[in-house]
C-alpha cells in the first residue's frame, strides 16, 4: 500500500455547534432520581450476497441525570477486486434530556479504510416527543479525504465536505403499532459526480471510487413496528441516491426482535437492495442486546 501524505482537510464546521454542546454539557448536571448507571450493550454482524462482512459493536451508559453516552467500533472485511479492504469505524455520542419532551443529542461517526478514504460525520440530533409523536431535525456535517496517486508526482489526498439535514416522524397513535418516516440530503462543496469518471480511474484507486460510491445525495425511507408482548415486528423500505453516480437503489428489510429475558434480546434482520439497472444484493444481520 503506498503511503499517503497526511491529511490537509478542514474538517466539519464546528461553531453552530457549540450553543449544542453546552446545552448537553449542562445535561450532566440534570437531576434525576436514578439511583446508578445502565448500561445498554449491542454486537451484531452481518453478510451480504457480495462478500462482504460487518462486525459491529456499541456500548450505551446512561447517567444516573439520565446523560446517555455511547461508544462503538466496527470493520468491515470485503474483497475488491482482487485487493482486501478492511475499513474500520468508530462512533462517539452523548444525549442529555432537557426536559421530558426535548432530547438533543450530538454523534460524531468515523469511517476509515487506510490508504483509500476517509470520512467522519457529525450529527445533531434534535428529537421532540409529544403525546403520540416523536419528531426529529438531524443537520450532518461531513468531511471526506480521498487518498489520490497520480500519473506523476508522490500520492497526497484531497478533500471536501458536505452539510445535510434529515428529518423524521413516528407516530404511534395505534396501540401497539408505530408508523415512521424519514427523509434527508446533503449538499456537497465538490461535485462528486466528477468520481465517476475515467479520469478519475486513473488518480484514484479502484477501491477508493467503489467506497465512495456509497455517499448518499439523498434518501427517504418509511417503516412499520408491531410490537407484542414478547418482543417486536418491522418492516421497511427506502429509496438511497448515491452522490457519485446519480442512480437510485431501492431498499427492503423486514425484523424481528425477541426479548429472551427481562436483559437480553435477540434481533435479525433481512433484507434485499436492488440498485437501479438491474441486479440485487441480500442481506442478513443479527445482533444481541445486552442490558445491566
Amino acid at each position: 500500500m503506498k503511503t499517503v501524505n497526511p491529511a490537509r482537510g478542514k474538517g466539519p464546521h464546528t461553531p453552530f455547534f457549540l450553543p449544542l454542546v453546552t446545552l448537553l454539557l449542562t445535561g450532566l448536571c440534570l437531576p434525576v432520581s436514578s439511583p446508578a448507571a445502565q448500561f445498554d450493550l449491542w454486537l451484531e454482524a452481518s453478510q451480504d450476497d457480495l462478500g462482504i462482512d460487518d462486525y459491529y459493536g456499541e456500548l450505551g451508559i446512561t447517567l444516573d441525570n439520565g446523560v446517555v453516552l455511547q461508544l462503538g467500533a466496527g470493520s468491515t472485511d470485503y474483497n475488491d477486486n482482487g485487493t482486501s479492504v478492511t475499513p474500520g469505524t468508530t462512533v462517539i455520542g452523548i444525549s442529555a434530556p432537557l426536559d421530558q419532551s426535548f432530547v438533543p443529542a450530538l454523534r460524531l461517526e468515523t469511517w476509515e479504510a487506510e490508504g483509500v478514504m476517509k470520512t467522519a460525520t457529525l450529527r445533531v440530533d434534535l428529537s421532540l416527543n409529544l403525546d403520540n409523536w416523536t419528531l426529529r431535525a438531524t443537520p450532518l456535517f461531513k468531511n471526506i479525504e480521498l487518498a489520490v496517486y497520480p500519473l506523476i508526482g508522490p500520492p497526497r489526498t484531497v478533500d471536501t465536505e458536505g452539510q445535510g439535514l434529515e428529518a423524521a416522524v413516528t407516530w404511534y397513535g395505534l396501540e401497539d403499532w408505530s408508523f415512521g418516516a424519514s427523509a434527508g440530503g446533503y449538499s456537497y462543496e465538490k461535485d462528486l459526480t466528477l468520481l465517476n469518471t475515467r479520469l478519475a480511474a486513473r488518480v484514484f484507486s479502484e477501491q477508493a471510487l467503489t467506497s465512495s460510491s456509497a455517499l448518499l445525495d439523498s434518501w427517504w425511507n418509511l417503516s412499520l413496528d408491531r410490537y407484542t408482548s414478547w418482543g417486536s415486528l418491522g418492516a421497511s423500505y427506502g429509496v438511497t441516491t448515491s452522490a457519485v453516480t446519480l442512480t437510485d437503489a431501492d431498499n427492503l428489510a423486514v425484523n424481528v426482535n425477541w426479548d429472551l429475558t427481562p436483559t437480553l434480546a435477540l434481533y435479525v434482520e433481512l433484507g434485499e437492495t436492488r440498485p437501479e439497472g438491474g441486479g440485487s444484493n441480500a442481506y442478513t444481520r443479527a445482533a444481541l442486546n445486552v442490558r445491566w
